[in-house]
């Protein structure tokens, strides 16, 4: 996992699918943000962060891996 920017990685992994063969998945997962917001006399957890941005996930290729 590499950071790319604020709240945005690239990620890669791969996923045996047998013993032989297994795929690369590599993309971008981006994160959303908390800000504390704090209210006096709130009970709600809303009223405490707000949340900036939304949750992304980007799937920019799939390989196939084949071990000989």
């Amino acid at each position: 996992m590499t950071s790319v920017g604020a709240n945005s990685f690239d990620v890669r992994t791969n996923v045996p699918i047998s013993r032989m063969l297994r795929a690369e998945v590599c993309g971008n997962v981006k994160l959303p943000m908390l800000r504390p917001q704090y209210t006096v006399g709130s009970s709600s957890i809303e009223s405490v962060f707000h949340v900036e941005g939304r949750f992304e996930i980007h799937m920019a290729e799939v390989n196939a891996l084949l071990y000989v």
